[in-house]
């Protein structure tokens, strides 16, 4: 997208090597994909800020990981009854 929009000379291309970020993306966009990957921050002059699934997004980077701990020691992200919260 940086090439197509002109943008090389304000932006730097992602590198074989470079640390990168990334956000989901809602479907339908201006791209087609449903994620796109950045070094640094996501050029405003894409034009995807609006198209951004905070809910996949919190999904995939922060309840997925921390669903392995809460396993572990079986806690859940979700509250739950239970006989015992009638009983209390």
């Amino acid at each position: 997208m940086i090439n197509s929009l002109g943008l090389e000379d304000k932006y730097q291309p992602i590198q074989s090597g470079d640390k990168i970020k990334y956000i989901s993306l809602s479907l339908p966009n201006p791209t087609g994909e449903n994620v796109i990957a950045f070094t640094d921050k996501l050029p405003s002059e894409f034009g995807l800020h609006r198209y951004i699934d905070y809910d996949h997004q919190f999904n995939k980077a922060f309840l997925e990981p921390l669903e392995l701990i809460l396993h572990a020691i079986q806690w859940s992200a979700e509250p739950r009854a239970s006989l015992e919260d009638f009983f209390a």
